[in-house]
């Protein structure tokens, strides 16, 4: 009898260890998908961002061939005045420049088009 009591009493531990475990590994597989949906959530914010970017940059671009596509008229050239904005001193120098003038790194190329009438 005791025997079986002894036996009875090792399955039911048994059991319940294993129920356990069973609880352990969906708690880890919920916490784990749990990591994923938040991990894909930050992913997509995160494309979205770009996606909204890449828009206003094309509209951008757009509106900029479009404005640019109107000018200029015959008869009239374009002029190209280029400079560089360079940090000196923890101050910013604007430089005339030309095509051939070589940039430094950190400088800003500031190119304005000016209609010439003449």
């Amino acid at each position: 009898m005791l025997d079986i009591d002894t036996a009875s009493l090792k399955a039911k531990q048994a059991v319940s260890e294993a129920s356990q475990d069973e609880t352990n590994l969906r708690n880890d597989w919920d916490a784990q998908l749990a990591q994923e949906l938040q991990n894909t959530e930050a992913e997509l914010d995160t494309l979205s961002l770009k996606l909204i970017t890449s828009r206003d940059l094309m509209t951008e671009a757009l509106v900029q061939s479009a404005d640019a596509s109107q000018t200029p008229s015959p008869g009239k050239a374009v002029d190209i005045n280029y400079s560089i904005i360079r940090q000196k001193d923890g101050k910013s120098a604007t430089i005339a420049a030309n095509e051939g003038t070589p940039v430094q790194p950190g400088d800003v190329v500031k190119v304005e088009p000016t209609l010439n009438t003449q």
